[in-house]
């Protein structure tokens, strides 16, 4: 997922980034209880993304504050 707006610097980017790669690397830990069906994938991957920009759009920067809403989007 690419986050890229004239809006954020190149630092947020590539923090919101960050934290994408981090809530997905964790959901894929779970992926043994099924969450992760094949065909849900790009779905699951444009959910997370979508609700970090949002909680970015809300002012939000602390990463774990974006990660924990991003994969509670999912949960």
């Amino acid at each position: 997922m690419s986050f890229s707006n004239n809006r954020y610097d190149p630092e947020t980017l590539a923090l919101f980034k960050c934290v994408f790669e981090e809530a997905w690397c964790e959901l894929q830990q779970k992926a043994t209880d099924g969450l992760l069906e094949s065909e849900d994938i790009a779905v699951i991957r444009g959910k997370l993304a979508l609700h970090i920009w949002i909680a970015a759009e809300d002012g939000v920067r602390d990463p774990e504050q974006l990660k924990r809403r991003a994969l509670s989007s999912i949960r």
